[in-house]
């Protein structure tokens, strides 16, 4: 299944650098098979965490 990305697009929202929109978001959850919470859920992890922390 295809989310509609590139994979530049999608490091950077693995890193937390661009915003997740709900196309986005609502594609990564019907793809892995979880919960659109679950991925913005993980999203705001990434967002949030502390600087230095690994990745």
């Amino acid at each position: 299944m295809q989310v509609g990305i590139s994979t530049a697009s999608l490091s950077s929202l693995e890193l937390g650098e661009t915003s997740l929109r709900e196309p986005v978001a609502d594609g990564l959850a019907r793809a892995l098979g979880v919960d659109t919470a679950e991925i913005r859920a993980a999203y705001e992890r990434t967002r949030t965490r502390p600087p230095g922390a690994p990745v």
